[in-house]
């Protein structure tokens, strides 16, 4: 996907960068099309 209905392609692109930062950041992990992030404590 390279854009959607109130996604841009640089919009998307950036969220592609963030997320597996974030999911590193909390303790969770990342894949080509998947993030995964902790229960909440």
């Amino acid at each position: 996907m390279i854009s959607c209905t109130g996604w841009s392609e640089a919009a998307l692109a950036a969220e592609c960068r963030f997320l597996p930062r974030q999911a590193s950041l909390q303790g969770g992990r990342a894949g080509a099309f998947f993030w995964t992030f902790p229960p909440p404590r």
